[in-house]
């Protein structure tokens, strides 16, 4: 009902609309509505309807939505807080003329909206011999204020600035969501920073855009530095990584194909100095480093690096050697039984320069830097390694804390700042070795170092790198005694510093620029013993091989390698860890510095230089230390020898060669065997002469069973030679039939099937079939795929053919995808291989063994009987053949058999031989009593042997100590003499630590024991002597000294055995001796009894 007239509409109420939406005749102005209508709800509302005011207003709301409370009625909107969005968004309701707004929603946030605006990630690693530097994250710590743009841009404005002058140029990648992130919150960005070539280097870091306009070349001057650094391809060759840290933040750069391409070698450069006049040079010659005496050109004084420990401490003390401090003690594993020392260690440095000129900058700190080093550093060792026992030790001992060189430093001043410049270093020793034995061993090496090492920088390049370093080697005299096997390595780990350090405040350094070389020389020597020898050919040892200097031909010691030995030595020298190291720190005290980048102070490294890790074989060659009497796995004939056939070399007696060439112990040592005793030499040669009809009865023996075994090898022969008559009889008529067969079939692939198959079925080996899947445009190419993935260049190779089809499921699918199957000859094709080259390239095929008749029988144009002919052929060829190879092994194994029977004749025989001799000298022995004669001239003296007692001297310790001074004078053991001093003797020396030998030796001729006196005197006057006799069997000696020296007497016929002038002088000393004992019955009655009176004690 209208103001006017009745109309019909097609709705008056809501009731009218369907459910979501309502009846228009409310509306605010409906007055001016042509016609009244069902509307739709607003978006969001389950339904609706118009309030008083005339406002459609949502009393319910869709899911998803929220109720909002407008200022004229209710709506639903996607939003009324933050909370109601997702992450990164946030929800406009409280925007600044959000009221105009036709709707709620959520928008992106900061952190989302920008972005849009970072830099696209890296999806490629290089671009042809450029390597893209790419930004793996950046965490910023602490946000800095933007005053300069606060008005026009009230966010941070983050940028990545790389500068790469001999890559791509220099690179600005806006960061801007860095503005938005927490601080130490870690934000990745993926994007590429800079792309240079192998060894070039780059500065990077991130900066915050101060400036009002980017147009003005100099407008970064104005823009605050977060940090930046320089970098090299160095860098990243060890993971691929580089990280920066700095006060206000971190990032990390990734440059992976740095890490796969590059190398130390493509960042050292050509001597760039050589057009380079230093402002600063230093140079010297003949400098000590650690423990040089210039005066004697030898080291200042022996260094102990550890010996035999004590239980309670595993501690051990090294002294430095700069004079100044000690360098600490260093912890290490009990060492018991072992010393390690060096007579003559020391460094110096031949000669060597410094070389320094920069220029300080108020804005960088350093505006270019040369700073290099040429040495020539010498490395002088000699070690001695006493052990006892099984050992493997390393230890790592500081001898020297670093500080200058003394007399290598001078004062410099750049820009009104002092410094001192020169070289300074440190030194370690890693000591160390590995063995199981008994030993004493040593030797003496001098590794020479030629080296320059240094860098060049300027603020617009960066820096560019110099390192070289040749070695020269030189081994000295060694000498060894051991059993078993022995490695010991010294390496000395030097680092030496070039540069320039202004003063310091305590322990801070207020500047400096310096470049520090960081190296590793060593030697290493490897002894081993085998006491059955080495084979007569050169070593397997390489280093032993290739060696420039040989023991026999170089230093007149030892044996050829190809000669029968029993030690083999090897000597090597080298370097390793090998490293850069360079910096510089501008001091912030300086005048008149600004620094607007972080350039001025830098560390690059270390970085290592693999490239200079080198190693020199020096010394080779072998030895026969043993001696041809003693039994090696006699443990008491093993104390017995003596360390001066360590340095001649014995004749290797107890080795005995044989016809292949292997070493058999042969003990002769019939000088040395043979009793002293006329009954005891007797004795023993009847139980050699029983020991030798033995052997010539084994030897007999073995000699029947060589000739029987050569007779069934000629019957073997005889019979091999009738089955391969048959053999190639069966395999030509089987040949006959297959090639038969062959011709029925023409169809060249089914063919090629055939004659594998019929192959396998006369050899009786099983064919196994590939089964697997693969897409391509033809058969043949599958095959090819196939057969290629096998690693075969094609199907075509013998012993294997191939089928492929589509399956029948997928033919009107994908007709592209083929089931292949390869089938395999096993007598022809490495299965095994076949499968690793599969799994290598990822294809998996299923196996199956086939039936090699029935496939045989599938083949188009093979009839039934053709099949059971092959059979019947192939069976014959199997047969005739199995005889064959079984005849064949028993020939090989019955030649065999005989070789080593002959061998073993031979041994036998060279046995009888040496048990010949020994019986010849027994039984002459047993009509003679070797000993001192009563008369003539002999060798005599008095040996103090620390460490002993009187309880201690037994009859073998006496035999032990004879043996010893027999081997020294070269004569018979029957012909010395030895006996502890008497009790009463030995009363009036009570206080002395050891025990007093004194010993006899007899001489032919007077001239002999002159010379004999002489040798004994130097031998005894050694350090050694006592190790000498340790290792005989004299534990508990420490130390020898010689109180009466080796003198010649002369014993004339019917004196009794007493010497004319030496009777005097015994019966002077028994006087002294007598009073000696008075004295000591003295003591011993009174010397606890305190403050005895004066009448007590002379009455005592």
């Amino acid at each position: 009902s209208g103001t006017t007239a009745y109309s019909c509409e097609a709705c008056t109420e809501d009731s009218h609309c369907s459910s979501g939406s309502y009846c228009n005749i409310n509306d605010v102005g409906s007055s001016t509505y042509s016609a009244y209508e069902c509307q739709t709800c607003p978006a969001g509302c389950v339904s609706c309807a118009k309030n008083k005011g005339g406002f459609t207003s949502c009393p319910t709301c869709k899911a998803g939505y929220h109720r909002y409370s407008g200022a004229t009625a209710y709506t639903c909107e996607e939003c009324t807080n933050n909370d109601h969005c997702n992450t990164g968004y946030y929800c406009n309701v409280n925007d600044l003329g959000s009221s105009a707004y036709s709707k709620f929603e959520c928008k992106p946030d900061k952190r989302t909206a920008c972005l849009a605006d970072m830099p696209a990630k890296a999806t490629t690693t290089s671009d042809g011999d450029f390597r893209h530097v790419i930004i793996k994250d950046i965490t910023v710590k602490e946000h800095t204020s933007d005053i300069a743009e606060a008005l026009t841009s009230p966010d941070l404005d983050y940028y990545f600035w790389t500068r790469a002058k001999a890559g791509k140029g220099d690179t600005r990648v806006e960061v801007p969501c860095m503005a938005h992130t927490q601080n130490n919150e870690k934000y990745p960005i993926g994007a590429i920073a800079a792309s240079v070539r192998c060894g070039e280097t780059f500065r990077a870091g991130l900066w915050e855009d101060d400036s009002l306009t980017d147009t003005a070349a100099e407008s970064w001057l104005l823009d605050t530095g977060m940090g930046d650094k320089w970098f090299t391809t160095l860098d990243f060759l060890k993971d691929g990584k580089a990280t920066y840290t700095s006060k206000y933040m971190d990032f990390t750069l990734e440059c992976p194909d740095c890490k796969q391409f590059c190398k130390a070698t493509d960042s050292i450069t050509a001597n760039p100095f050589a057009a380079i006049t230093p402002a600063h040079k230093f140079e010297k010659e003949n400098i000590g480093m650690w423990n040089y005496d210039a005066q004697s050109g030898r080291a200042a004084q022996p260094i102990i690096f550890w010996e035999e420990g004590d239980e309670q401490s595993n501690e051990t003390t090294v002294k430095s050697m700069n004079g100044k401090k000690n360098a600490g003690t260093v912890t290490t594993e009990s060492s018991k039984g072992v010393r390690l020392s060096c007579e003559d260690c020391y460094l110096k440095m031949t000669k060597g320069g410094v070389y320094l000129d920069f220029t300080i900058d108020k804005t960088y700190g350093f505006k270019n830097i040369a700073a290099w080093a040429d040495i020539d550093v010498l490395l002088n060792i000699d070690f001695m390694l006493l052990i006892t026992g099984t050992y493997s030790k390393a230890v790592t001992i500081e001898l020297l804390k670093y500080f200058g060189i003394p007399n290598f430093s001078f004062g410099i001043n750049v820009a009104g700042v002092a410094f001192q410049a020169g070289l300074r270093q440190s030194l370690d020793a890693q000591p160390g070795f590995q063995a199981a034995a008994s030993f004493a061993a040593g030797w003496g090496q001098q590794i020479q170092a030629l080296g320059q090492f240094g860098y060049m920088y300027d603020t617009e390049n960066g820096p560019k790198f110099v390192q070289n370093l040749e070695l020269i080697r030189k081994t000295l005299p060694l000498w060894t005694r051991l059993q078993g096997e022995m490695i010991f390595e010294a390496p000395f780990l030097a680092n030496l510093e070039c540069g320039a350090w202004a003063g310091a405040v305590g322990d801070v350094l207020a500047g400096q620029v310096g470049v520090t070389a960081s190296m590793t020389l060593y030697g290493q020597a490897k002894f081993s013993y085998d006491s059955n020898g080495y084979a007569f050919n050169p070593p397997e040892n390489e280093k032993i091989a290739s060696a420039p200097y040989q023991l026999k031909k170089d230093l007149n010691m030892g044996t050829e390698c190809t000669e029968k030995h029993d030690t083999e030595i090897s000597v090597v020298a080298g370097s390793k860890d090998v490293g850069l190291t360079l910096g510089w720190l501008a001091g912030a005290g300086w005048p008149g510095v600004e620094y607007i980048s972080f350039i001025y102070e830098e560390a690059m490294g270390p970085y290592s230089m693999d490239f200079l890790n080198k190693e020199y074989g020096i010394l080779g060659g072998c030895m026969c230390l043993w001696p041809p009497c003693m039994d090696p796995n006699d443990a008491d004939e093993r104390s017995n020898m003596a360390e001066g056939q360590s340095v001649t070399g014995a004749n290797c007696g107890i080795l005995q060669g044989n016809k292949t060439g292997s070493l058999q112990k042969n003990k002769t040592c019939p000088e040395d065997e043979t009793p002293a005793d006329p009954k005891e030499a007797e004795k023993a040669a009847q139980a050699k002469e029983a020991e030798k009809e033995e052997k010539k009865k084994e030897k007999e023996e073995k000699k029947k069973q060589a000739e029987e075994k050569k007779k069934t090898v000629e019957e073997k022969k005889e019979r091999k030679a009738e089955a391969e008559e048959k053999q190639a009889a069966a395999k030509a008529k089987a040949k006959q039939k297959k090639d038969a067969v062959a011709e029925k079939v023409q169809d060249p692939k089914q063919k090629k099937k055939l004659q594998v198959l019929m192959d396998a079925l006369e050899s009786g080996k099983p064919v196994v079939k590939k089964k697997t899947k693969t897409t391509a445009a033809s058969d043949d190419e599958a095959c090819t795929k196939t057969c290629t993935s096998m690693g075969k260049s094609s199907c075509d190779e013998d012993g294997m053919f191939c089928e492929a089809r589509v399956p029948a499921t997928r033919r009107s699918l994908l007709a592209t995808e083929y089931e292949v199957a390869v089938s395999l000859d096993t007598a022809k094709v490495d299965v095994a291989e076949v499968d690793s080259k599969l799994e290598e390239n990822g294809v998996e095929a299923l196996t199956e063994t086939v039936d090699v008749a029935a496939d045989i029988a599938e083949v188009p144009g093979v009839e039934a009987s053709d099949v059971e002919e092959l059979k019947a052929v192939s069976a014959e060829v199997q047969e005739v053949s199995l005889e064959v190879e079984t005849l064949t092994a028993e020939v090989k194994t019955l030649e065999e058999e005989v070789t080593q029977l002959e061998t073993d004749v031979t041994a036998l025989e060279e046995s009888v031989a040496a048990l010949e001799e020994q019986v010849n000298a027994l039984n002459n022995a047993a009509s003679t009593e070797p000993a001192i004669p009563s008369s003539g001239h002999r060798v005599t003296g008095t040996l103090k042997l620390e460490g002993m007692s009187m309880l201690k001297w037994t009859e073998d310790v006496s035999l032990i100590f004879r043996t010893e001074m027999a081997k020294l004078a070269t004569t018979q053991v029957s012909l010395v003499e030895a006996s502890a001093l008497s009790d009463i003797a030995a009363r009036r020396r009570l206080l002395a630590a050891g025990l007093e030998v004194s010993y006899t030796i007899g001489m032919p001729d007077e001239e002999t024991a002159d010379a004999k006196a002489l040798v004994l005197t130097a031998a005894m006057n050694s350090t050694t002597f006592a190790t000498t006799l340790r290792f005989a069997g004299l534990s508990a000696v420490t130390g020898t000294e010689i109180l009466d020296a080796p003198a010649t007497i002369y014993v004339s016929p019917g004196s009794d055995g007493v010497d004319e002038v030496g009777l005097g002088v015994g019966l002077t000393f028994g006087i002294l001796g007598l009073i000696g004992i008075g004295v000591g019955v003295w003591w011993f009655k009174f010397r606890k009894k305190g403050s005895t009176d004066s009448a007590e004690k002379a009455g005592g």
